[in-house]
């Protein structure tokens, strides 16, 4: 033990302890004197942003009642409109005055029932009213009650009305028309119209900003929707809302610089609130309210901060709304905010400090004289006892215990005080367990309690439990809502006596069941009067297997089972539309498809005739234009595919600018009528041949120029291809329609490809058509793996294009004509067109006169084109300009498709020396191509069969063209079942000129009885037939042993799949679909013979 320490040095260490102990308590309770001021701060903050929020909810609560009230309403609107007789509503009794309308209502009615009513008003002749006019005045009639419901859920609502486009209103509470009635200057408010857009654009309520009530009742808010039927907006459900209502919901405030501002999203003070009554405005801003330091804060500022702002001193709260986005901000002095809590921090500290002293004055003087000089002496008096001299200092009386209980225990000290220390831990750690275990199994207990409940009041379906008495134990909150008592009233009571009498005997039925027919459960749908319930009951049971009573869950399934039955309903409606439907389209088909095989007959016919070149152009033209009917048919018939997934693509070899020609016959006239200049630029690198569906390629390119020349008025209608990319074997192709027409508002574009819809209703009625062109291609063109694009704007044209792939077709080698000069006189070529040109290695010379067609220098053969307006106008006559250049080897006449040429071209056409052809104006590659064909055949002297074209002045003999299918089908013996006269004389020529021997049948009966009396190689059967169809009559034949494996050929104007299959049901070899070709008739016909043969 050290004896050096002096008493000085004990009091001095004991004076500085004393002293650094009182700076650490200091400092200590400085620090978290200043941190419990910043964290009550903060939750100062926090508390006044709560209180702030639950003013706002009491605010946005009002605003919600009015919304969920405007979306029953727009519901019921809706829901009236669309499903009249479902709600059994009469139309109202109107009453006419003038050109305006009311709504006819008894005197007898007292003020209660004014409360009650509604009163229409409007303008136009009720005798002249529409069907939809009568079903939407029923509606709004209707929405009165609603009305009714919803003002006395929300006393903030003072006005309900349904203003309606066709020029009437149906307002609420009742108003009489004298003081108040509809006028066409309400259609005309901004509001109705801002309702309708926000409606289009996806929101579906819009809050106005704040006005005056006409009525005199001061400020209000109007909240409104749009109601729509079959997509067109009808009219705007309106509820106005007493802003001054709003104002009464604030709390007060008991100073002149604190006050409450509700903004709306514009930055207009709909409500605010400060020291005394505040006049509410309609035009009032923030800084118009505001205290003079505030004013200068920004709508940007008061927009983007979130909780809480600081600003010059000032503390500003904001809550937001999530309902409509408004804002309610709270202002006041940032010292008035936290004055107190300063005030009482700043006292608690200097108590503190002057308490701590003076309790450390105290002790230290107390101390010093009892203690310090005893503890001295009493240290000592240790030392001394553990060095084995206790006598050596006397204690005072109050001390002697003391020193005697050290001398007693300072031995046993050590063993007693490592026994207490052992005892003490194991008492902790049992207490700690026991503890422990015991929160744990109270907190699990709890967390069961209040999960289950959770669960079971979270449950829409109504839950009870009753006792083995049926009196109820406990319930769900959907059950006490329904019954409309609390859980705790109802305890006790025998409450399913309150169910419908179907539910409370199903129970009484399960009471009375045994526990082993019930153990798991037992299950019934009950209907009571209006509503469908499925009940399930089950019972629980103890620990032991003894029953405590039933639960009872019932499910309100009413909506479940309408909706199943409407279900039901709708789809019986739409299997019978289909079938309808699907009849529709094939009679359509078979009646146009019989007249155009007759004509295309017949016109076969004719092409075999000679002919004169004009004559062979014009039928020509005319067979284009049958078959190309023949794809508008299909076109029609598409949509049912479309709309069954069955449209299909059928690739194969084709010519584009075979394609593009087709296209060109089936509208250059009507570009022609309309004064429109039609262009063709394909560019030379676009293959000639590509495997593609030529068909429906012709189709979408068809409908995109008739559409283009329908809506262009004057300028031009330009069709373009070229190739984005390409290899040897495939190549990317663009197609592009471009117009000068009326063009396309951005907004519109998006309909354009919907069926039966066009960018404008009122285009129909102009322009005319019936909406499925677009809906269609564009279906084709995704098929082609391409999308359909619009580049448009009203009054600068239209471009419709797109790109798809395409597979190049091995080329054969072509024989091309060397050392020819083109000369035009009175047109020119596009530059894709000479680039054409140079791609056949000829070449290309433009001459404006027949001056400038003199001072040509030209070497090789010439081919010379002449714009025949151009002879016309300027009273040229061919032989003239033909005289001009030498070494010609054809003439071309150039005129638009479908035209007549002139007749004094006409009588000057045999002087000419040199042959001549027709070429369709607009020129591009496909022109090419035929002058190539005619100068190959012209030096090969060979008749080729397509080139109908080809004549001069000295080719056109009297004799008929062979065919090139004579004696293809000599010595067989047809049976021609054809009930058509004409279709009769079609198909007997066609055979004949192959060489068949033909027996013709009207009907199916005649057939079989014909078969009987003639050897017959093959049959070609109609399907519609009087007497017996061709269907029946296959049958029959076939159930004859001995024409098992005669060959049936259907040939009729029946063209779809499922008439397709309806011909191989009955017993028929192949289905041809009318009109048939000469070609296609010779190759079924020795195709099933083939068959037959090796069979």
């Amino acid at each position: 033990m050290n004896r050096g320490i002096s008493k000085v040095n004990l009091f001095s260490r004991y004076n500085i302890a004393v002293f650094v102990l009182f700076v650490a308590l200091l400092l200590i309770a400085s620090a978290i004197a200043f941190y419990r001021y910043h964290f009550e701060l903060e939750q100062q903050l926090t508390n006044e942003i709560v209180e702030l929020g639950e003013q706002a909810n009491i605010i946005s609560n009002s605003l919600e009642r009015s919304q969920q009230t405007l979306q029953g309403l727009q519901q019921f609107a809706e829901y009236s409109l669309t499903h009249p007789d479902d709600l059994f509503a009469s139309a109202p009794l109107l009453v006419q005055e003038d050109d305006s309308f009311y709504l006819k209502v008894s005197q007898r009615g007292g003020v209660r029932q004014k409360k009650l009513r509604g009163n229409i008003t409007g303008r136009g002749k009720v005798s002249e009213f529409s069907t939809d006019m009568w079903r939407e005045i029923t509606m709004a009639n209707a929405l009165t009650p609603a009305f009714v419901t919803g003002a006395n859920n929300n006393p903030d609502a003072t006005w309900f009305y349904y203003i309606s486009l066709s020029r009437f209103i149906n307002i609420y509470p009742w108003i009489s028309r004298n003081a108040w009635r509809y006028s066409d200057s309400m259609l005309n408010e901004s509001y109705l119209w801002q309702v309708r857009q926000d409606n289009l654009d996806g929101k579906r309520f819009v809050w106005s900003q704040p006005y005056h009530d006409t009525a005199g009742k001061g400020v209000k808010a109007s909240i409104g929707t749009g109601v729509f039927f079959n997509q067109t907006f009808k009219g705007a459900l309106v509820i106005d809302v007493d802003l001054a209502s709003l104002q009464r919901k604030l709390p007060d405030v008991n100073s002149e610089l604190h006050g409450y501002v509700l903004l709306n999203e514009q930055g207009s003070a709909l409500v605010h609130k400060s020291l005394g009554e505040a006049e509410l405005k309609i035009n009032d801003k923030w800084q118009d309210i505001v205290p003079e330091a505030l004013k200068s804060l920004s709508q940007i500022q008061l927009r983007n901060f979130a909780d809480n702002l600081i600003y010059r001193d000032w503390l500003i709260q904001k809550y937001q709304l999530d309902i409509n986005g408004w804002s309610l901000i709270k202002y006041q002095p940032y010292n008035d905010f936290n004055a107190n809590l300063k005030n009482r921090f700043i006292f608690s500290i200097l108590m503190f400090v002057v308490g701590l002293a003076a309790f450390l004055a105290l002790v230290y003087v107390m101390t010093r004289k009892t203690f310090i000089k005893p503890a001295s002496e009493f240290i000592s008096h240790i030392e001394h006892c553990a060095e084995g001299d206790p006598g050596k200092i006397k204690p005072t009386i109050e001390w002697l215990p003391w020193f005697q209980l050290v001398e007693n225990i300072f031995g046993q000290n050590r063993s007693l005080m490592q026994q207490l220390k052992e005892q003490n831990a194991a008492l902790d750690s049992r207490v700690a367990e026991k503890t422990q275990a015991l929160i744990e199994r109270s907190e699990q207990h709890h967390r069961a309690y209040v999960l289950l409940r959770s669960v079971i009041n979270g449950i829409p379906e109504f839950i009870i439990f009753n006792d083995s008495q049926n009196k109820l134990t406990g319930c769900n909150k959907s059950f006490e809502q329904y019954i409309g008592e609390t859980e705790a009233n109802m305890q006790g009571k025998e409450v399913t006596k309150l169910l419908p009498v179907p539910i409370q005997q199903m129970l009484l039925k399960f009471n009375d069941l045994p526990e082993e027919q019930t153990s798991l459960g037992y299950q019934q749908t009950i209907e009571t009067s209006g509503d469908t319930f499925e009940v399930f009951c089950t019972r629980f049971y103890n620990e032991s297997g003894s029953s405590l009573g039933s639960i009872v869950i019932l499910r309100d399934v009413s909506v479940q089972f309408a909706v199943q039955s409407a279900l039901q309903n709708a789809k019986e409606q739409a299997e019978q539309a289909n079938k309808a439907k699907s009849q529709f389209l094939a009679n359509m088909s078979h009646e146009i498809r019989t007249p155009i095989n007759a004509i295309q007959g017949m016109m076969a016919l004719m092409a075999k005739t000679s002919l004169s070149a004009f004559q062979q152009q014009y039928l020509a033209n005319a067979q284009g234009a049958s078959a190309a009917l023949l794809h508008l048919i299909d076109e029609l018939l598409d949509l049912s595919k479309i709309e069954a997934g069955k449209l299909r693509l059928n690739f194969g070899s084709a010519k584009l600018d075979g394609i593009v020609d087709r296209v060109l016959q089936l509208n250059t006239l009507n570009a022609y009528k309309k004064g429109l200049s039609l262009e063709v630029d394909i560019d030379a690198q676009v293959p000639e041949l590509v495997n593609i569906d030529e068909m429906r390629l012709t189709q979408v390119l068809t409908n995109l120029v008739n559409n283009a020349i329908k809506f262009t008025h004057q300028g031009s209608v330009r069709l373009t291809i070229n190739s984005t990319a390409q290899d040897d074997n495939n190549a990317i192709l663009k197609f592009a329609v471009a117009d000068s027409g009326i063009g396309i508002a951005k907004e519109k574009q998006a309909l354009l490809f919907d069926a039966f819809n066009q960018a404008d209703e009122s285009m129909t009625r102009e322009y005319g058509g019936s909406g499925l062109g677009l809906s269609i291609s564009q279906q084709i063109v995704q098929l082609f793996g391409g999308e359909i694009k619009v580049n448009s704007s009203p009054d600068t044209g239209s471009e419709f294009s797109f790109v798809i792939p395409v597979r190049q077709v091995e080329k054969q080698i072509q024989n091309r004509v060397e050392n020819i000069t083109i000369v035009t006189l009175g047109c020119e070529f596009s530059k894709s067109l000479e680039a054409s040109v140079s791609a056949y290695h000829w070449h290309y010379q433009a001459a404006e006169s027949i001056a400038a067609l003199e001072q040509l220098n030209i070497s090789g053969d010439v081919v010379l084109l002449v714009d025949g307006d151009y002879l016309t106008n300027n009273d040229l006559s061919i032989s003239s300009v033909e005289k001009v250049l030498n070494d010609i080897v054809l003439i071309g006449i150039c005129q638009p498709i479908m035209t007549t040429i002139s007749e004094k071209i006409v009588n000057q056409l045999p002087q000419l020396v040199a042959p001549y052809l027709l070429f369709d104006i607009p020129l591009y590659r496909f022109t090419l191509s035929k002058i190539n064909q005619h100068l190959l055949l012209a030096a090969t002297k060979e008749t080729v069969s397509d080139t109908p074209q080809i004549a001069n002045s000295k080719s056109e003999e009297k004799t008929e063209k062979p065919s090139p299918l004579a004696g293809s089908l000599k010595d067989v013996s047809v049976l021609l079942v054809e009930d058509n006269l004409v279709n009769q004389m079609v198909a007997q020529e066609l055979l004949f000129s192959m060489g068949a021997q033909v027996i013709i049948a009207e009907n199916g009966a005649v057939a079989i009885e014909q078969l009987t009396k003639n050897d017959v190689d093959v049959v070609l059967m109609d399907i519609q037939m009087p007497v017996m169809d061709g269907l029946t009559a296959s049958k029959k034949i076939r159930e004859q042993q001995l024409y098992a494996d005669l060959p049936i050929i259907a040939m009729t104007a029946h063209a779809r799949a499922e008439d397709k299959k309806a011909s191989f049901d009955a017993g028929m070899n192949l289905h041809v679909a009318k009109p048939v070709s000469a070609e296609v008739l010779s190759a079924s016909i020795l195709k099933m013979l083939k068959q037959a043969t090796v069979n």
